[in-house]
């Protein structure tokens, strides 16, 4: 039973281990996609954060930080360039949405009112039909009646 113990806590030992492990990524990548693109180019040019006592201050990199803070300008300025183009392709996108629906709603209404109409020319046609052999109808039964009086009057006046 020790062994299955031992076995069980190590078991468990490992589990904690990696769901610490899992925590920390979790939090390590919630960090990075937080950053903002400004805060990866601070990063990337060691300009984040207080000077440390081996990085120069503006004064004295002579002009280094201009250069930085003009980068980042520049950083800023084709973000925003971005965000208006994805606007602007989301506006298009969304327009060519719209179009696209109602071509097909004015479509469909076409062939909507196109079946109506086949059906009120179908309907019209069977009555038409109907009419016609009523009319047949009673062409041939006057014709009968005709018939029998004319076989009525000839047997009573035998």
């Amino acid at each position: 039973m020790n062994v299955v113990q031992g076995a069980a806590q190590t078991v468990s030992d490992v589990a904690g281990s990696v769901v610490d492990t899992a925590k920390a990524a979790a939090a390590d990548t919630v960090k990075q996609v937080a950053k903002t693109p400004l805060d990866i180019l601070e990063e990337l040019l060691g300009s984040s954060g207080a000077p440390s006592g081996d990085q120069k201050s503006d004064e004295e990199q002579g002009g280094g930080g201009q250069m930085a803070k003009a980068a980042i300008a520049q950083k800023m300025q084709q973000d925003d360039s971005f965000k208006v183009q994805e606007q602007q392709k989301l506006h298009t996108q969304i327009y060519q949405q719209s179009e696209s629906y109602y071509q097909q709603k004015k479509q469909m209404e076409a062939q909507q009112q196109a079946v109506a109409e086949q059906q009120k020319d179908q309907k019209k046609y069977q009555i038409q039909q109907l009419e016609k052999k009523k009319s047949e109808n009673y062409q041939v039964k006057a014709a009968m009646d005709a018939s029998n009086a004319e076989k009525s009057s000839n047997v009573g006046a035998g």
